[in-house]
């Protein structure tokens, strides 16, 4: 791994038919590192992580995952590689239970426990359809769906949108954890500067599709994320 470097993004230029939206972009993550990106909206920072993910083919620069190229891979073989993402928008099997879900997430281990530990309230629903449950509740869900993988990055796109106070907490406390045992990476995308600043180590700042500011969300950054993020 390049510098110690779990994920290494360099030189990243990607967009849609003919805009372009990431401009040259570097970022890295370290191995068991919680890392945020932050900017305004149309920033880029949805198209970086399915950039990432394979779900959008860059255009320029490189993507190495472990030392590896994963630019231009497929989903699935990025997913095998050892990251798990959560899109926006949660994504899951609404006519399948809880169970069920989680089950999909790994049908290879077919073990849901490690969801129910970080999300106890999913376990007590888990004959339940997906569809049924809060948004907040689906939220938790996706998560644990990812985690089932035991990837060694988790991307997360924006988990605290839409969702109740009490239901952000407890996503904060399940990344908290997992930040705690160093077994995985964490790439964050979040709006919500407090929840970055207590979660992250580094936050990377975007702004037209370019980094402009990195460093500790809870030090000199501080300043400068708040004046990014204003609208």
């Amino acid at each position: 791994m390049a510098d110690g470097a779990l994920l290494e993004i360099a030189g990243l230029t990607a967009g849609y038919g003919g805009g372009t939206v990431l401009h040259g972009l570097n970022l890295r993550v370290g191995p068991g590192e919680p890392v945020a990106v932050m900017g305004r909206n149309g920033v880029g920072k949805t198209t970086l992580l399915k950039t990432v993910m394979g779900l959008l083919r860059p255009r320029g620069g490189t993507v190495r995952f472990e030392g590896e190229r994963i630019d231009g891979l497929p989903p699935f073989r990025v997913a095998r590689a050892g990251i798990a993402y959560v899109p926006q928008g949660r994504e899951v099997f609404a006519d399948l239970t809880v169970e069920e879900n989680l089950i999909l997430g790994d049908l290879m281990a077919a073990d849901a426990g490690r969801g129910y530990e970080l999300f106890p309230a999913l376990a007590e629903r888990r004959r339940e359809p997906a569809g049924r449950l809060s948004g907040g509740q689906q939220q938790q869900l996706a998560i644990a769906r990812a985690l089932v993988t035991r990837p060694r990055l988790l991307i997360l796109d924006e988990p605290t949108e839409g969702i109740q106070p009490s239901i952000i907490k407890d996503i904060g406390n399940a990344i908290r954890f997992l930040r705690s045992t160093g077994e995985m990476a964490i790439l964050l995308v979040e709006q919500y500067l407090e929840f970055a600043q207590e979660l992250a180590d580094t936050v990377f700042v975007l702004d037209r599709g370019r980094v402009v500011a990195s460093g500790d969300p809870r030090g000199a950054l501080g300043a400068e994320l708040e004046r990014h993020m204003a609208v």
